[in-house]
């Protein structure tokens, strides 16, 4: 029968967007690197720090990986890179 609703493919445009994110790039110079409207690129990101959180917990589940400081750090690292600014929708929550 097959998957009727296949997951959106992977875009690798925005890999460049991502990377300049991560790195501190502010968020109006990102037109730079992607076509995206801002609406999309901050949903993305969005959508990107959930799953680096939803892999972190996940991962959790496992003893191997469960006692592995060095990968949950890297998660977290990587969650917070992009986490900032107009991206981190818990701070506008608190800010309203």
């Amino acid at each position: 029968m097959g998957i009727l609703l296949p997951t959106k493919e992977l875009d690798f445009r925005m890999a460049s967007a991502v990377q300049a994110w991560s790195r501190g790039c502010p968020f109006q110079d990102l037109e730079a690197h992607t076509s995206l409207s801002d609406g999309d690129m901050v949903r993305y990101l969005r959508l990107a720090v959930q799953l680096q959180r939803q892999t972190m917990r996940a991962l959790m589940d496992y003893p191997h990986f469960a006692n592995d400081p060095y990968l949950a750090e890297k998660l977290k690292s990587a969650a917070n890179r992009v986490n900032r600014d107009v991206v981190d929708a818990e701070k506008q929550l608190r800010q309203t």
